[in-house]
Formats: C-alpha cells, structure tokens, sequence
C-alpha cells in the first residue's frame, strides 16, 4: 500500500514538472478581426454577414489604457490580427489611411495571463452611398 502511494506521488510530481513549463511560457495578447461594414447603395435588414477588409491601409493600434502607451501596431493585410501584449487593459483601434471617408471601431479588451483575448472591429466608408 505505502509503495503504491509512493510510486503514485512519483508519478503525479514528474507529470506536473512536465507540465509545468509548459503553462508557464503559454504567451497572452489580443487577436481579432477587422469587418468591413460599408453598405453600398440601399442597405437591406438584416444586414448579410460583413466581409473581412482587406484592402490597403489597413492600422490596428493596441495602447495601454493606464497611460495611453502605444504598445503595438499591426497592418493587416487579409483582416486578422495578432499581438502578444501583457496582461493588462488595452484600447484597440482599427483604421483605415488615405481617406477621410473611413471610420474605424475602438475597443477596450482585457487581457489575462496565458490567454488570447478576441475583439472584433469593423471600419465602414462613409463616403460610400
């Protein structure tokens, strides 16, 4: 019985030092997307699914939102973004460049430890009728 016991605890300490550095280098930030909900002509309700941008110009901005830091800047060519950031809060900002006809989404995401957080955006051509 006391060798089971010990042969059991043996087991379960090598699992948990393997294990370990596993969980302990699991990275954490924000991922997302950017949608493009540009409605050209007569919009109908409800709206189809929005498209992912993927033109050009495309600026995600991520800043602490204790001190307003910019800490990252992604330019997204098919829509998605990743950023690995410490935990913490952030404001990300999706925008478009060349065109004051473009309005982008801002977003408060809290980040935890050894997690991705998900946000969506979405820009949308105002210009656009």
């Amino acid at each position: 019985m006391v060798r089971r016991l010990v042969f059991l605890l043996a087991v379960m300490a090598t699992m948990a030092a393997l294990v370990a550095p596993a969980i302990a280098h699991r990275p954490s930030g924000i991922e997302g997307a950017v949608v493009n909900t540009t409605c050209p002509g007569p919009c109908i309700y409800p709206p189809p699914p929005a498209p992912l941008y993927a033109g050009d110009g495309l600026t995600v901005e991520f800043r602490r939102l204790k001190d307003d830091v910019l800490v990252a800047v992604r330019h997204p060519t098919n829509g998605h973004f990743r950023a690995r950031l410490k935990r913490g809060r952030y404001d990300v900002s999706a925008s478009v460049a060349g065109g004051r006809c473009w309005q982008g989404d801002t977003a408060q995401v809290k980040v935890r430890r050894h997690h991705f957080s998900h946000v969506d955006l979405s820009v949308q051509n105002t210009c656009v009728v």
